[in-house]
């Protein structure tokens, strides 16, 4: 049993990135931007009705080296 067990284990769906939508602002009637961490990148995407398009990519800050560094957090 604990080798058919294992068998179908190996055919189980997993997911391949961790994904979190970090943050999301609407800009107006039709576009909007989203800040997505995927596997320790931090992407920011503008998408309107018709097209998706990737502003920029980056490492994931870490909180406590921001703090130390410094920096401040703004909203927007």
């Amino acid at each position: 049993m604990k080798a058919l067990a294992r068998f179908f284990e190996r055919f189980r769906r997993r997911p391949l990135a961790q994904i979190e939508i970090a943050a999301a602002r609407t800009l107006g009637q039709h576009a909007t931007v989203y800040v997505i961490d995927i596997d320790g990148n931090r992407s920011v995407f503008a998408a309107g009705p018709r097209a998706m398009c990737l502003l920029a990519r980056y490492e994931v800050p870490n909180a406590a080296s921001d703090a130390s560094a410094g920096h401040i957090d703004a909203i927007v």
